[in-house]
């Protein structure tokens, strides 16, 4: 079976599952949606040139926070779930999900 990468994902994710190309499997327990116009500048511009689909981290006051760019913005990765434990911390998920530098775009493929 051959994994298709994610060309539309509405802005509602929770619920839904997804691997890395790393080959990280979890599950959003929850997330916030940003519109395109409510992400600040010093963001907005690099967030703006990515494709749908992609799991990403920014840096907000020096913590990483992941995101999934979906359409018409990004989705805040607040619950994930990953090998049945629950992560709440932006920081814990980023390094669950191998999200080791800030603006390195990693593929999602929905399971």
């Amino acid at each position: 079976m051959t994994a298709k990468t994610l060309n539309r994902l509405p802005k509602d994710i929770d619920g839904k599952k997804f691997k890395t190309d790393e080959g990280v499997k979890f599950e959003v327990q929850s997330g916030d949606y940003f519109p395109d116009r409510s992400i600040g500048r010093q963001h907005s511009k690099y967030l703006g040139g990515l494709r749908t689909g992609l799991l990403v981290s920014v840096s907000f006051y020096g913590q990483p926070v992941p995101l999934v760019t979906v359409d018409g913005g990004v989705v805040k990765l607040a619950k994930v779930e990953i090998g049945g434990k629950l992560l709440d911390s932006a920081a814990a998920i980023s390094k669950k999900l191998g999200l080791t530098e800030t603006r390195q775009p990693v593929g999602l493929y929905a399971l």
